[in-house]
């Protein structure tokens, strides 16, 4: 039996007494080191240094021990004040059934120590209540240090700190390799600032040959995070997982990789923004030789995403000479995980001073409902100067699922940044943006698929697309339709691809669970360019009609500058995949009108040859065989 020898003491009773407020944040210079002279126990006096006094502000553990605080005479929470486990050594901590109030959690080295840290803490049923943060944290960092936190308890108990935070620097000429695991379940989280859950990983400034590698595991089941902003610093609430990898200003020579794998399920976050791999990138133009990858893989499954603004996939920014590479390869799935936002951005790619920038970003929406209040962006952001080289590829793919869109479906749409000089003709790019739907429903007030010199592709299976909203909520319009209210632009630069596999056309009322349908578009006014891609079922035997895109033609309506109904243009190209032998496809634009509603629709017609176009196409192979 644990000798309890400490809480006898008058003193330490003031230090551990019960208390019910955060109040205990008193400052004094005074440290207390662990040094295991007796037995683990946190609250045998003897296993310090020193005797702690009422005004204790430092707990250090870093002699390789693991402490406990687990006593069943523990009468109430435990004031930890200031907690530095493995800030010059190696440390562990665990807390299991006691709960903890005081200031701040640190794990790993401090600014006043270089090398490597192994640090650990556990805590088990118990209430967490911190004024400050848990960091977990290592500065001039070189060799291994890993860095374990488990939060996980039997019924939902309180995790309530300012903020959970990563950082780690890589000291110059050094090779530093981190692993951090973190595991939270159970958890009830309150917090001011945020959450940042891997990431923070960069070299130092002024570096010169510098090596970073860093490993994320991050495990967060059955869980909530109300993350609210604070009010008086501004600074908004949010969570951000492998964020902030970076090579830091005037370095050379220097490598920074970072891998973070995320984990979610049965789980609510309430925020301000969610970002994965915000932001990649070398932080100023004398950055030579910089070497920066960050890889995020993410899972969000049977949860519940609410944010007051944005969703963040990717963002990498190249400044650097020629030998300077950025790379984010971010992947980001949902499973059955219901989200609702303001904005969705897939990739945010800038290159500059010679630099090459690699920004690859996908959202997987499978089984799921999206709720968009404005505007999804896909590849549509970038910034290209100075002879740099940029590869942008932004993807979103929905399977079985729901997106609603209150603006502008954006699919590597530049038009805007080429006009305010972000992009730079004679540097090089490639820039790929796609929008995937099977089996799924899609309704937006406006869908741009691309513009500018890119590569923008929507492809449907199975799946419909509604862009009927003419009202964008304000007076002002009320009575006029917009330019950019239910219109579909689909420019040169554009692929629309359909999966006709079945013979009825996708409806919002039966695309997710059919499985005879065909992709299908209803917009009010639609622009046509680019390529159109069909793709005929394999068992198509008999001809086949296919109404692509229908557009309302209400010459009721009054229209505003730029406005029109009806469909516009017509595709560049159209290519008919898988179609059987000896058959002919045709395209045409139609007017008609259904249940009352008027349509100009795009009518695709597949089927069998006709004995006189048979016979002609027989005849001209004959001719060519005479004449050679």
């Amino acid at each position: 039996m644990k000798s309890n020898r400490f809480l006898r003491t008058p003193l330490a009773i003031a230090v551990f007494a019960a208390t019910s407020t955060l109040t205990s944040n008193a400052i004094a210079d005074e440290t207390v080191t662990w040094t295991g002279a007796v037995n683990n126990d946190w609250f045998t006096s003897d296993n310090w240094d020193t005797s702690p006094a009422a005004d204790t502000t430092q707990f250090v553990i870093n002699n390789g021990d693991t402490v406990e605080i687990a006593n069943a005479s523990a009468t109430g929470p435990v004031d930890v004040q200031t907690l530095d486990v493995g800030t010059t050594g190696d440390g562990s901590i665990e807390i299991n059934g006691v709960d903890i109030i005081g200031k701040e959690i640190n794990l790993g080295t401090d600014n006043d120590f270089g090398g490597s840290s192994n640090a650990n803490l556990s805590i088990a049923n118990s209430d967490v209540t911190l004024t400050g943060y848990i960091d977990h944290t290592t500065y001039d960092a070189s060799g291994e240090s890993n860095i374990n936190i488990s939060v996980v308890n039997d019924t939902p108990r309180l995790l309530d700190v300012r903020a959970f935070e990563t950082e780690s620097y890589t000291e110059a000429g050094e090779t530093a390799s981190i692993n951090v695991n973190i595991t939270l379940h159970n958890v009830i989280s309150n917090t001011v600032y945020g959450f940042e859950l891997g990431g923070d990983a960069r070299t130092k400034n002024d570096s010169i040959g510098s090596t970073s590698n860093t490993f994320s595991n991050i495990v967060i089941t059955d869980s909530v995070f109300n993350v609210t902003p604070n009010s008086s610093g501004g600074r908004s609430a949010d969570m951000e997982i492998g964020s902030d990898i970076k090579s830091a200003w005037d370095t050379v020579d220097n490598t920074v990789h970072s891998e973070t794998l995320f984990t979610m399920e049965r789980s609510e976050i309430n925020l301000t923004y969610l970002e994965f791999g915000e932001y990649t990138g070398s932080l100023g133009d004398p950055t030579v030789n910089a070497d920066v990858i960050n890889k995020i893989t993410a899972t969000i499954s049977d949860s519940q995403i609410v944010i007051d603004k944005r969703l963040v996939l990717g963002d990498v920014g190249a400044r650097g000479d020629a030998d300077t590479r950025v790379e984010g390869d971010i992947q980001v799935t949902f499973n059955n995980t219901n989200f609702e936002g303001s904005d969705i951005e897939i990739t945010d790619g800038r290159a500059s001073g010679g630099a090459t920038g690699i920004d690859k970003a996908a959202l997987i929406i499978n089984d799921s409902d999206i709720v968009v209040h404005e505007n999804i962006n896909i590849a549509s952001d970038v910034s290209l100067q100075d002879a740099s080289t940029l590869i942008v590829d932004g993807r979103v793919a929905l399977d079985h699922s729901t997106l609603s869109v209150g603006g502008v479906i954006e699919i590597a749409d530049l038009a805007e940044r080429v006009e305010n000089f972000l992009y730079v003709d004679n540097a090089s790019s490639s820039i790929t943006g796609k929008l995937t739907a099977a089996n799924s429903v899609i309704d937006a007030e406006q869908a741009i698929v691309g513009s500018g010199p890119v590569d923008a592709t929507l492809r449907l299976d199975q799946s419909y697309l509604s862009l009927t909203d003419v009202l964008d909520g304000t007076t002002e319009d009320a009575d006029s339709l917009e330019a950019n209210e239910g219109a579909l632009m689909l420019s040169s630069n554009s692929l629309l691809k359909i999966d006709a596999t079945g013979y009825t056309r996708a409806s919002a009322d039966n695309a997710i669970d059919g499985s005879s349908l065909y992709g299908a578009i209803d917009a009010v006014q639609v622009t046509l360019g680019g390529t159109l891609q069909i793709n005929v079922g394999d068992n198509m035997d008999d001809d086949a009609t296919f109404d692509i895109i229908r557009a309302v033609k209400d010459d009721s309506l009054t229209l505003g500058e730029g406005a029109f109904t009806g469909i516009r243009g017509d595709f560049d190209n159209v290519i008919v995949k898988n179609l059987p032998r000896r058959a002919e496809v045709t395209t045409e634009i139609v007017t008609e009108t259904i249940d009352g509603v008027t349509y100009e629709i795009y009518r695709v017609h597949a089927g069998s040859m006709t004995y006189f176009s048979f016979a002609l196409l027989t005849l001209m192979a004959g001719f060519r065989r005479f004449f050679k």
